[in-house]
């Protein structure tokens, strides 16, 4: 996981109720494996912008939780990531792109969506 992705990592915690996410959320919405998720929570901890504790109710399970050093720092970042992404993506493209881009997007998020509803929906691989 690059910069980026530790500042999605800031960013979903930032946005969550009491700042705070499982682990296996986190990892769901950074595209992550768990594995990988873990070395980038363990890097955020070293700075001291999340804490880990096992989850409530479920000892097995963990959750990060955003620090206020954490919350401050993606109150940093945010407009300096969202200049970059302007930058980097929508300065880039013609009115035309972005609206192509939309829809592409939304094509891909649907079938994601629908694929991972059938996988749910399926069961336990054997």
């Amino acid at each position: 996981m690059n910069g980026s992705d530790r500042y999605e990592v800031l960013s979903l915690l930032s946005e969550s109720s009491a700042l705070t996410l499982q682990m296996s959320e986190l990892a769901a919405g950074t595209n992550a494996s768990l594995s990988r998720l873990s070395h980038v929570a363990s890097r955020l901890e070293r700075r001291g912008w999340i804490t880990r504790q096992a989850c409530p109710g479920d000892g097995r399970a963990s959750q990060a939780v955003l620090t206020q050093a954490g919350l401050a720092r993606i109150v940093e970042a945010a407009p300096h990531h969202v200049r970059a992404v302007r930058e980097l993506v929508i300065d880039a493209l013609t009115p035309t792109q972005l609206r192509q881009l939309a829809a592409a997007a939304a094509r891909i998020t649907r079938r994601v969506d629908g694929h991972d509803a059938a996988r749910a929906t399926a069961g336990p691989r054997r």
